[in-house]
């Protein structure tokens, strides 16, 4: 029941410079059922971080939305702590 309340939050921290921190954000999305949280996590499957994109398709797919085809572009593997 609380996440959805918090669900602005969480979506502004899916663009922390922290992979973690996005990681997280993503994970915990799957329990907000609003269109500003599917269009977020849609939106995280281009994320840098091979982590955050594949706990946006986890969470997205727990909320039971259509993947995309996969990008054709390339995707970082690895994330080189700051």
């Amino acid at each position: 029941e609380v996440f959805p309340q918090l669900a602005n939050a969480l979506i502004e921290r899916l663009e922390d410079e922290d992979h973690l921190i996005r990681v997280a954000a993503a994970d915990a999305l799957q329990y907000c059922t609003t269109d500003e949280a599917r269009k977020a996590l849609l939106a995280a499957l281009g994320d840098k971080s091979v982590a955050v994109q594949t706990a946006a398709k986890n969470s997205l797919q727990t909320l039971g939305v259509e993947l995309p085809a996969k990008p054709s572009t390339p995707t970082v593997l690895a994330e080189a702590a700051p």
